[in-house]
């Protein structure tokens, strides 16, 4: 089910998600497979500043600088919250 909304999902932005980093299938069964076991959950989130994005992609992921420019971070209110105090 997860597969099936992140394939309906990527079909709906095709066009938007550039081309060099597009893939068919968006999300194929292994690499959900993976992430589940890295323990991936799903949450309600908020965009992260451009800087805040960076530094995290750069910091867990390892992506292209392409990727990385055209991608956008969320978090929830919490980690918000702890990470950008008032």
């Amino acid at each position: 089910m997860i597969r099936r909304c992140a394939g309906i999902s990527a079909r709906a932005y095709k066009g938007v998600i550039p081309q060099d980093c597009w893939k068919e299938p968006y999300m194929p069964k292994e690499e959900l497979q993976r992430q589940i076991e890295e323990r991936v959950e799903f949450w309600r989130f908020e965009l992260v500043s451009h800087e805040e994005k960076e530094r995290l992609l750069r910091k867990y992921w390892n992506i292209s600088g392409r990727q990385i420019e055209v991608s956008v971070v969320l978090a929830d209110s919490r980690w918000m919250e702890e990470n950008n105090p008032a």
